[in-house]
C-alpha cells in the first residue's frame, strides 16, 4: 500500500504537479492549523486507547465476612476472599487481534476526514483563483464601459450622440458595477472560508494563477491506487476484517471463563488457609453472539464491495466530465487566441464603421465567452481535484 501510495506520488512529480505552489503550502498550514483536524485527532487517539483498554483483565474481588455467635461463648468467625477472574486464553489472543484491527479502523477514518478537510480547502483554492480572475475580468469590462460613458457624455455636448445612446450605456455601466460586489462578495466569502478551514489563522494566498498541473493518469492506473488507497475503501476493508475476527472472538467467548484466588477462615483462635477455583459456563449470555457477529461480518463484505463499486462509478464519471471540461477549454481557447478581437472592435467604433448598440453586444459576446473560459477552468480544476485526491 505504501509503495502504491510512493509511486502515485512519483507519477504526479513526473506529470509536473509535484512542483511546490501556493495551493500546496496552503493545504499545509491547513493540516496544521485547522481546529477540526486537531479535534478529530484526539478523538481518534482516545479510540485508540479505549480499544486497548477492552483487553485488560477484569477487576479482582476482596470480601470480608464476619459472623457473631449465639450464644456469646461461640465467639466470632469470619471469611477472607481474594479472587481473581479472567477469560479463556483465546479470548485475549482474539481480542488482541481486534483491537489492532480497530486501531487500524480507526486511522483510515480519520484519513477520511482529513481528505475531505484537505479537500474543501483546496477547493476553495481554485475558486479563490477564479474569482480573482473574474473580479480582473470584470474591472477590464467596468473600465471600459466608463470610457465609453464619458466619450458618450462629450459627444451628447457636441451633438454627435443621442440620449438613448447615453441612456443605454449608463445601464451597462449599472449592470457593470453590480457584477463587480457580487464577485467581490463570493470572492472574500471564500476567502473568509480558507481562513476558517486554517482554525482561524490569516493565510497568505495572494495566487491568481493555477500552479502548472499533469497530465492525467489513465482511468486503468488510477482505479488501481483507489482500490488499494482510498480511505474510504480501506476503512470498509478494516471494518470487514474487525468483523471476521470478532466472530473468531464470539466462539471463544462461548467458551468458560475462570477465577482463582486465595481464601482464608477463622473462628476462636485458629484459621485456615486455602485457595479457591471457580469456572463460569456461558450457558445463556453467548447465546446469539455467534450469529450476531456472523451477521456482521456479511454486512460488513456487503458494504466493502458497495463501497468499491460506488468509487469506481463516481470516479468514471469524474473522467467522462474531466473528458468534456477538457473539449470545452480547447474550443474556447481556439476562439479567443488567434484574434484580437478588441482591439478590432474599437478601431471600428472610433472610425464609425459599428455603431454603439453593436459594440455594446460584440463586447458583452466577448466578455461572457472569456467569463465562461474562466468558469469552465475552474470546474475543470474541481474535477481534478477530486480525482487527485487520493494524493492529498
Amino acid at each position: 500500500m505504501r509503495t502504491s501510495m510512493m509511486t502515485f506520488v512519483a507519477l504526479l512529480w513526473m506529470c509536473g504537479a509535484g512542483a511546490q505552489n501556493g495551493v500546496e503550502l496552503v493545504l499545509r498550514s491547513v493540516e496544521e492549523n485547522s481546529v477540526t483536524l486537531k479535534a478529530r485527532r484526539e478523538l481518534t487517539g482516545a479510540q485508540v486507547l479505549e480499544a486497548q483498554a477492552s483487553n485488560n483483565l477484569g477487576n479482582p474481588t476482596i470480601s470480608y465476612d464476619q459472623l457473631w455467635g449465639t450464644p456469646s461463648e461461640i465467639g466470632r468467625s469470619g471469611e477472607i476472599n481474594v479472587a481473581q477472574p479472567f477469560d479463556f486464553p483465546t479470548v485475549y489472543a482474539n481480542r488482541s487481534k481486534l483491537n489492532k484491527l480497530l486501531e487500524q479502523q480507526y486511522g483510515h477514518e480519520y484519513a477520511v476526514f482529513r481528505q475531505q478537510v484537505l479537500l474543501q480547502a483546496h477547493e476553495a483554492c481554485i475558486g479563490i483563483i477564479a474569482q480573482r480572475q473574474l473580479k480582473a475580468l470584470s474591472a477590464e469590462k467596468l473600465s471600459n464601459i466608463e470610457r465609453l460613458v464619458a466619450l458618450y457624455a462629450v459627444k451628447i455636448e457636441t451633438g454627435d450622440a443621442n440620449v438613448l445612446d447615453q441612456n443605454k450605456m449608463n445601464l451597462e455601466l449599472v449592470t457593470a458595477r453590480n457584477e463587480a460586489r457580487l464577485i467581490q462578495v463570493e470572492l472574500t466569502a471564500l476567502e473568509s472560508q480558507l481562513e476558517n478551514l486554517n482554525g482561524g489563522v490569516p493565510i497568505d494566498f495572494p495566487d491568481m494563477e493555477y500552479p502548472p498541473q499533469g497530465v492525467l493518469l489513465p482511468i486503468d492506473s488510477m482505479l488501481v491506487l483507489y482500490r488499494e488507497n482510498d480511505p474510504q475503501l480501506l476503512v470498509f476493508r478494516s471494518g470487514m476484517q474487525a468483523a471476521e475476527r470478532d466472530v473468531k472472538l464470539s466462539k471463544a467467548q462461548a467458551l468458560p471463563s475462570f477465577e482463582v484466588g486465595y481464601r482464608r477462615e477463622f473462628a476462636l483462635g485458629e484459621h485456615s488457609d486455602g485457595f479457591t477455583v471457580g469456572m463460569s459456563i456461558p450457558l445463556f449470555e453467548s447465546r446469539g453472539k455467534v450469529k450476531r457477529a456472523k451477521a456482521q461480518a456479511q454486512f460488513a463484505r456487503t458494504q466493502l464491495e458497495s463501497g468499491r463499486v460506488d468509487v469506481e462509478t463516481s470516479l468514471r464519471q469524474l473522467y467522462d466530465k474531466a473528458e468534456a471540461l477538457e473539449n470545452s477549454l480547447r474550443e474556447y481557447e481556439n476562439v479567443l487566441a488567434p484574434v484580437r478581437n478588441e482591439e478590432l472592435l474599437n478601431k471600428a467604433l472610433d472610425t464609425g464603421q459599428i455603431s454603439l448598440v453593436d459594440y455594446v453586444s460584440e463586447w458583452n459576446t466577448i466578455y461572457q465567452v472569456k467569463e465562461s473560459l474562466i468558469q469552465t477552468q475552474r470546474d475543470y480544476r474541481l474535477v481534478r481535484a477530486r480525482i487527485e485526491m487520493i494524493g492529498l
